[in-house]
C-alpha cells in the first residue's frame, strides 16, 4: 500500500536538496495534495510507483498516461504532474543506484535535469513542471548519468568512420543547460569522469575512450560568427564533426532563447550566441546541428 505521508515528506526534502523555487514546489505540492486526496487519481499515481518498483525498465507511455489522467482529474497541467511523478520516482531510483554502488553525487548531478527541465517549462511555456518529459526516461533507466558539467549514456555507432566501426560502443554526450558556461576544463573533467564510468562497457582504442556528440550546439555553420575565445566554439572544435544537417524551420531556437518566439526582432540578444543566431535567421541562412566525435 502507498504510503502517501511519506510520499510528501519525501517530496518536501527533494525540493530542499535541488533549491527549488517556492512558488514552484508550492504548486508541485497542491498538485500532489490534489492525487492523494481523490481516490481514482491516487490509484493512477500508485499504478505509476508500482509499475516502476517492479521494472525499472517499465513502460514510460503508460507512466506519462496515467500522469495525464491525474491532471485531468485535478485540474492540473499535464506538464505540472509529469514532472511530479519522475520527481516521486527519484526515490526508488535513488535505492536503485545504492543497490549498485553507485555514488550519490550522481543520482544528484542526474535528477538536477528535472530542475533544469522545470526552469526551461516555467520560462518557454510559462508553466510549473516539463514539457519534455519523455526525456526523463533514459535517467530512470540507469542507462544516462550526470557526470561533472555534462551527461553521458552508451550508444552504438551507426557507421564506419576512422578506427570507428557499426556496434562500437561509444560515449553519447548531452548538454544540460544548467546556467553554467561548457568551457574546456569543466568538459575536460567530465570526460575523464565519464570514461572512467563507462571503462568495462565502452569500446577502448588503445587505451582511449570515443565521445559522441550530436547537437545543435556543434552546428559549425555558426562558428564564423564566433570569437576565438568563445566556449561554444571551443567545445565545437574540439570535435571532429563527420555530418552536418541543416532546416530551414526553427526547432531548436526555444533551446537557446528560452521562448517559442521565432521572429528575430522578438528575440533577446544578450549574448554573443543569441545575436550570431538573430544575425543568421535576418539573414534567410538555415539553421541546423553537428554531430561529431572526440577521444579522450
Amino acid at each position: 500500500m502507498t504510503d502517501f505521508k511519506a510520499l510528501k515528506a519525501y517530496l518536501s526534502d527533494f525540493f530542499d536538496e535541488f533549491s527549488y523555487p517556492r512558488d514552484d514546489a508550492r504548486v508541485l505540492t497542491s498538485a500532489y495534495d490534489g492525487i492523494v486526496s481523490s481516490p481514482e487519481a491516487a490509484a493512477h499515481l500508485t499504478g505509476c510507483l508500482d509499475a516502476y518498483e517492479k521494472d525499472y525498465r517499465t513502460d514510460y507511455h503508460y507512466i506519462l498516461g496515467e500522469s495525464a489522467k491525474m491532471a485531468e482529474i485535478i485540474g492540473a497541467h499535464s506538464y505540472t504532474t509529469d514532472l511530479l511523478v519522475y520527481i516521486l520516482l527519484s526515490h526508488r531510483l535513488w535505492e536503485l543506484y545504492a543497490e549498485r554502488g553507485y555514488p550519490r553525487e550522481v543520482w544528484h548531478r542526474s535528477m538536477c535535469d528535472l530542475k533544469y527541465k522545470l526552469d526551461e517549462c516555467r520560462i518557454v511555456k510559462g508553466i510549473v513542471g516539463s514539457f519534455v518529459a519523455g526525456w526523463f526516461s533514459g535517467f530512470f533507466t540507469l542507462d544516462r548519468f550526470g557526470l561533472g558539467r555534462l551527461q553521458f549514456e552508451l550508444v552504438d555507432f551507426d557507421r564506419e568512420y576512422g578506427v570507428l566501426k557499426p556496434g562500437d560502443r561509444v560515449i553519447n554526450i548531452h548538454i544540460p543547460r544548467d546556467g553554467t558556461h561548457i568551457d574546456p576544463e569543466s568538459c575536460r573533467d567530465a570526460y575523464l569522469k565519464a570514461k572512467e564510468w563507462f571503462r568495462d562497457e565502452a569500446t577502448d582504442y588503445d587505451g582511449k575512450k570515443a565521445f559522441r556528440c550530436s547537437s545543435w550546439v556543434i552546428y559549425p555553420g555558426i562558428l564564423p560568427a564566433l570569437k576565438e575565445t568563445s566556449n561554444v566554439r571551443r567545445f565545437t572544435e574540439s570535435f571532429d564533426i563527420y555530418d552536418v544537417s541543416e532546416y530551414p524551420d526553427t526547432r531548436d531556437l526555444w533551446r537557446l532563447f528560452d521562448t517559442d518566439e521565432t521572429d528575430p526582432n522578438r528575440l533577446p540578444a544578450d549574448s554573443s550566441l543569441r545575436r550570431a543566431y538573430i544575425d543568421r535567421l535576418r539573414a534567410g541562412l538555415p539553421l541546423g546541428s553537428g554531430k561529431g566525435i572526440l577521444f579522450i
